[in-house]
């Protein structure tokens, strides 16, 4: 029997709010066609992102920017909802995707997985598998753009390295339903079903962008030091192949330079960050974490010692930000922070006309893809073959 298990549920929305979101929609529209028009007249530096970005920037800061959590979900459907929406379509149809999902118990936790390419199969040891974990400030669900880059990179790394890979998708709880620690209890549930159904450990890269890298990281620092509470990953044979970390949300401090800097430029504000991580994190969770020395939320409050060891958990740890997103120097602070203890091998890569989580941004938009996802495929080949 197929499990009744959703990311979020439908929110109960006032008819106020349902006017506000309307005249907010329009107002993002008349501030993205502002945009467009400056950026016309005038165009941006050469280390500016170019218009489109800016113009999807704007309409984004001003939705996000101005509306709650009820009034976001309301044109967002459970993430199975959206992956059944598009694997069903033509484009998908005609490359012969397949509708195909695995409910997972644990923990007192339901999570799926959802497969964009054939599922992991006891025994065929030659595929390899992402284990993708989305962004969205834990508050948002699985968007088709995400779908979409994900498609992309299974299909590039196949063309480039000749690699048999699948994409699992985790479908995680949303805030405020439910908080931290579960998204990333839930992420480590998945991990340990292919574990369990015999996939070996160098066969699977995580990839996680904003708050799936932060999820990322959580399940890199579950392994290194078990979080009380939360099933344990099981044990590795090996290290896994990879972990890839898209503009991480590496913790929910707002008092950065770039985020000062930039917060006219990217869609991710300062006033985001607070509201996405509040619901995300719930009250006072990130004081009690840091004062029990626990970093597993906000990976940048880590000493570098705590990440002794990654070497035995990943063989590869891959890194991007953008140049002008308002949390590249957080990112930039992680990445130095990392290599002094981990041990494994690391590349970080930034894009200087790249926002926050660009890589999305171009699907959404239809645009090629960028240096920041070919990278991406680059890393994710290379991990793989070791």
């Amino acid at each position: 029997m197929a499990s009744s298990f959703k990311s979020n549920q439908t929110p109960q929305v006032s008819v106020t709010e349902k006017l506000g979101l309307a005249l907010v929609m329009a107002n993002a529209l008349r501030l993205a066609f502002q945009q467009y028009l400056a950026a016309s007249i005038s165009s941006p530096p050469p280390n500016r992102p170019p218009k489109a970005v800016l113009v999807q920037s704007a309409a984004l800061r001003t939705v996000f920017g101005s509306t709650n959590w009820r009034q976001q979900h309301l044109r967002a459907p459970p993430s199975s909802v959206t992956y059944k929406t598009w694997v069903e379509e033509a484009p998908q149809k005609r490359l012969g995707y397949e509708h195909a999902v695995e409910d997972i118990l644990g923990g007192g936790l339901e999570t799926r997985i959802m497969w964009i390419g054939p599922p992991w199969e006891t025994g065929n040891t030659s595929r390899k598998v992402l284990l993708y974990i989305h962004g969205g400030g834990f508050v948002m669900p699985l968007a088709p753009a995400q779908l979409q880059w994900m498609r992309f990179l299974r299909e590039e790394v196949k063309r480039t390295h000749g690699q048999d890979v699948s994409v699992a998708v985790v479908e995680y709880s949303t805030a405020p339903g439910k908080v931290f620690p579960t998204p990333f209890h839930q992420a480590t549930l998945a991990m340990n079903h292919l574990l369990a159904a015999g996939c070996p450990p160098s066969n699977i890269s995580i990839v996680g962008d904003s708050a799936g890298g932060n999820a990322t990281l959580s399940i890199l620092s579950h392994i290194l030091h078990p979080y009380p509470g939360i099933t344990p990953v099981l044990p590795l044979s090996e290290p896994l192949a990879s972990a890839v970390l898209i503009s991480p949300w590496v913790t929910m401090a707002t008092d950065s330079e770039s985020i000062v800097k930039y917060q006219d430029i990217d869609y991710i504000t300062a006033k985001l960050i607070k509201y996405w991580g509040g619901l995300a994190m719930g009250q006072g969770t990130t004081e009690n974490e840091a004062a029990c020395g626990r970093y597993h939320a906000e990976a940048l409050l880590a000493p570098e010692s705590w990440w002794k060891g990654l070497e035995n958990a990943v063989r590869f740890v891959g890194i991007t930000a953008g140049g002008c997103e308002t949390l590249v120097d957080h990112i930039l602070e992680l990445d130095k922070k990392i290599r002094a203890e981990g041990g494994t091998k690391f590349e970080l890569f930034v894009d200087d006309k790249e926002i926050h989580d660009g890589p999305i941004l171009d699907f959404l938009a239809g645009r090629p893809a960028s240096e920041v996802t070919l990278n991406v495929a680059k890393w994710l080949g290379a991990g793989f073959t070791g």
